[in-house]
């Protein structure tokens, strides 16, 4: 049973190790993820939807019909599809707005779009989710076998207690009892 939960916890370990890297390499290369909280993007993108924005996009790149993030006056961050020149407009939306789109107010364009993971991951990160999140770092870390050494000397030693004694290694013949 042990060695059952040791497996589990490895896997979860590498599984962890995994998501962090690819997290780290997207932030890398300018992709920064973005959770629809509305629905003036459906159908196309479904609220609670997680989409990964291309930051390195250039404003100058973007065509009409690409779905563009930007920052509002009001400082909050928007998805919505550009229609027109400085015209956007969510696709459940009836009438486009316009916003003068600059550098400055311009995030990115959609790199990729997980439907649903959003509200999974919004759930993780408010304060009981991150407080669970770090029980379930600290839980596993404390599992973890920090010694590997040791797992290994247990084998050994359980090898030697098939036998009645231990083995003389001065001696070139082992007796089993």
């Amino acid at each position: 049973m042990r060695k059952l939960f040791m497996n589990f916890i490895r896997s979860l370990s590498s599984i962890s190790s995994i998501v962090c890297a690819t997290s780290l390499a997207l932030l890398l290369l300018g992709i920064k993820p973005f959770i629809i909280v509305s629905s003036s993007m459906e159908p196309a993108f479904t609220k609670g939807s997680l989409i990964l924005i291309n930051t390195r996009t250039q404003l100058s790149d973007v065509r009409i019909g690409d779905p563009i993030a930007y920052r509002a006056d009001s400082g909050m961050l928007v998805f919505h599809r550009l229609v027109g020149k400085n015209l956007l407009q969510g696709d459940a939306n009836k009438d486009p707005q316009y916003v003068e789109l600059t550098e400055k107010n311009f995030i990115g364009t959609e790199f990729f779009t997980i439907p649903l993971l959003g509200d999974e991951v919004s759930k993780l990160l408010d304060n009981r989710g991150i407080i669970w999140l770090m029980i379930l770092v600290c839980f596993v870390c404390s599992c973890l076998p920090w010694d590997s050494n040791k797992i290994k000397k247990q084998e050994v030693i359980k090898n030697y207690e098939r036998y009645d004694f231990l083995p003389d290694p001065k001696s070139s013949r082992y007796r089993v009892g």
